[in-house]
């Protein structure tokens, strides 16, 4: 049972919604069979308090000049995550010879956020919205390797709570096709402590929530 969603009013739901995943960073095989059911997942533990303080000193005083608060997103690569899901493996024939080449995947964004007292929620997305990705319908055949081109990986600086903006998101509906529309009253809460990290494949409808303290 979910704890809630969100309407489409900003109000708290009660819901029956699947819960978010939370598995320690030792159990890659486990986190792959949690992002090819839900796509997404919290991996516990995946950075240690000391280099987290460390990453917030680093950009507090960049973000104090922008009048911005402690929220980090930074773009570490778990590789055995993104080999698996992103990583393009693709054979050609050169004459009669076949060769065989693979892209990995590759850190093209890395952002801090930070969403001060008031700010408002998004909108339900899917990140690879900036990669015009076609999302065909796969609710009936299940989860195919190969069709996702990229994940995304964000560790909060602090313990995120349904009042400070954490993330919200619609587990399992990676496998929607492009003409499904999310609903705000689906979305549940990803609660994360310190050290954790979410992790989602890019055709995943999330959100960032809203800062109500």
């Amino acid at each position: 049972m979910a704890k809630s969603g969100l309407g489409q009013a900003g109000q708290a739901t009660a819901i029956k919604l699947v819960e978010v995943q939370r598995i320690d960073r030792s159990g890659v095989s486990s986190i792959i069979r949690a992002i090819t059911q839900d796509g997404c997942c919290i991996i516990k533990d995946f950075t240690d308090t000391e280099t987290l303080k460390k990453a917030n000193e680093e950009v507090r005083p960049y973000l104090k000049q922008i009048n911005l608060g402690r929220a980090i997103y930074f773009p570490q690569r778990p590789d055995d995550l993104t080999s698996h899901f992103v990583d393009k493996t693709t054979s050609v024939y050169y004459g009669e010879t076949k060769h065989t080449y693979t892209s990995e995947a590759i850190c093209s964004i890395g952002i801090t956020f930070d969403i001060g007292t008031g700010g408002k929620a998004q909108r339900l997305h899917r990140d690879d919205k900036n990669f015009h990705v076609d999302h065909e319908d796969q609710t009936k055949m299940g989860y195919r390797v190969g069709l996702d081109v990229m994940m995304a990986v964000t560790v909060p600086g602090v313990k995120t709570t349904y009042e400070n903006r954490e993330t919200l998101a619609i587990p399992g509906r990676h496998l929607w096709g492009s003409d499904r529309a999310p609903k705000a009253e689906e979305a549940i809460l990803a609660e994360m402590e310190t050290g954790d990290a979410w992790v989602m494949l890019g055709g995943l409808y999330h959100a960032g929530g809203a800062n109500i303290i």
